[in-house]
């Protein structure tokens, strides 16, 4: 039963990569994000910084009045 199974498990390897390396090399793309862009210029990352802020600001205040 070991032998069938990795004699199976070896088969359905070289059939995935037999296929998929030489439609691998033609399609292959590398793409970099910028993160710190991304944080500055994001519409959604702006919203929620200014919630956060918000919502820091909130919490603030009875702190800096107790103090």
């Amino acid at each position: 039963m070991k032998r069938f199974l990795s004699v199976c498990f070896l088969v359905c390897s070289i059939v995935f990569f037999g296929i998929s390396l030489p439609r691998a090399e033609t399609s292959l793309k590398i793409g970099v994000f910028d993160l710190q862009k991304i944080m500055q210029e994001s519409k959604i990352i702006k919203e929620y910084r200014q919630k956060l802020f918000a919502d820091v600001e909130t919490k603030r205040k009875p702190l800096s009045e107790k103090e």
